[in-house]
C-alpha cells in the first residue's frame, strides 16, 4: 500500500510526527493494537536503515510477520544543500554530536526545499507479509517501535532520510572549514618556534633538565588576544532556555571576569629566585 503523508506539523515532538505520516492512513483501531503489540513484546526484531525499516512481528497467532516502511530518501543533491545549510550555524553541529535533534533542525531542511520528515509531495510504502493491503496492526506496532526508538535516538531519522549520523557530522565538519577558510577566527595561530634553534640532546643535559633556564625570568606569560569576541557564544545563537536574565549574556559577563581575574593574577604574582611565579597564597 502507497499513500502520501499529511503536512507535518513542525510545533510536535519528532516520535509524534513520525507517527503522524501512518496514523490517517491506518485505522485508530489498528494503531491502538499496534500500541498494544509493542507494550506486549511482540516486536521481534528491528531494523532502521536508510530508506527502510524492516520488523519481524510476532502475530497473535504461531507465526511471525515481516513489515517494510519504505520511506522516500534524499538524494545526494538534496543533502548537499541540507549540509550547507546547516553548515552556517555550530548549534546543528552541537546537537548532532549530543545525540540530539533540536526542532530548529527542520529549518535547514526546509532552506534546502525538504522537510526532515516526508511531505504530501513524497510516498510511502507499507508491505506486511500477513497480506492485508489496507493496513494492519503488525504495520501499526512497527510504526510505534521505531516511535520508541526515536525517543532514544533522534538522530535514527537521519539515516530513515539516507544519511547516517556520523558520516553527516563528517561532511558538517568539512563544510563548516571550508566556510571560515579565509575569515577571521576566534583566536589568532600561535607563533611557531624556529626550526633552527632545536634544543640539545637529553644526554647532553641531565644535570640541568630539571631547571629553569637563564632566560626564563624574562620571559612573560599573556593570554592572546581573541579575534573575536565570545566567538562561541556567537556561533551558537541565541540560548533556548528562558529566563529573566539572558543566559548568553550571563555567560559572556563570566567569560570576561575569568579573563580579567586571571590577568590580574598573572600581574600581580611575585617571582621566585629561580624565575617562577609564585601563588601568593
Amino acid at each position: 500500500m502507497t499513500f502520501s503523508p499529511p503536512t507535518p506539523r513542525p510545533e510536535r515532538r519528532l516520535e509524534d510526527r513520525w507517527r503522524d505520516l501512518f496514523a490517517s492512513h491506518l485505522p485508530l483501531t489498528m494503531m491502538t493494537t499496534g500500541r498494544q503489540d509493542v507494550a506486549a513484546g511482540r516486536i521481534r526484531s528491528l531494523v532502521v536503515e536508510a530508506g527502510r525499516v524492516r520488523a519481524v512481528v510476532q502475530s497473535r497467532g504461531p507465526v511471525p510477520h515481516e513489515v517494510l516502511l519504505h520511506v522516500p530518501r534524499l538524494d545526494a543533491a538534496a543533502w548537499d544543500r541540507v549540509i550547507e545549510a546547516m553548515g552556517s550555524e555550530a548549534i546543528h553541529m552541537a546537537r548532532l554530536l549530543a545525540d540530539q535533534l533540536s526542532r530548529s533542525i527542520d529549518e535547514p531542511f526546509q532552506r534546502a526545499g525538504h522537510g526532515l520528515l516526508p511531505g504530501p509531495d513524497e510516498a510511502i510504502e507499507i508491505e506486511c507479509t500477513c497480506g492485508t493491503t489496507t493496513g494492519c496492526h503488525h504495520v501499526a506496532a512497527a510504526v510505534h517501535a521505531v516511535a520508541d526508538r526515536l525517543v532514544e535516538e533522534p538522530t535514527l531519522v537521519l539515516t530513515l532520510r539516507g544519511h547516517a549520523r556520523d558520516r553527516l557530522i563528517e561532511r558538517l565538519r568539512e563544510a563548516r572549514t571550508l566556510r571560515t577558510r579565509g575569515v577571521t577566527t576566534a583566536h589568532p595561530p600561535p607563533h611557531s618556534s624556529d626550526p633552527a634553534s632545536c634544543p640539545p640532546h637529553l644526554s647532553e643535559c641531565l644535570d640541568t633538565y630539571w631547571r629553569c633556564g637563564s632566560d626564563f625570568a624574562d620571559f612573560e606569560a599573556s593570554l592572546p588576544d581573541p579575534g573575536v569576541s565570545h566567538a562561541l557564544l556567537r556561533r551558537l545563537g541565541p540560548s533556548p532556555l528562558a529566563g529573566r536574565f539572558p543566559l548568553v549574556g550571563l555567560l559572556a559577563s563570566i567569560y570576561d571576569s575569568i579573563t580579567e581575574g586571571t590577568t590580574a593574577m598573572l600581574e600581580e604574582a611575585p617571582m621566585s629566585t629561580d624565575g617562577l611565579r609564585v601563588d601568593p597564597l
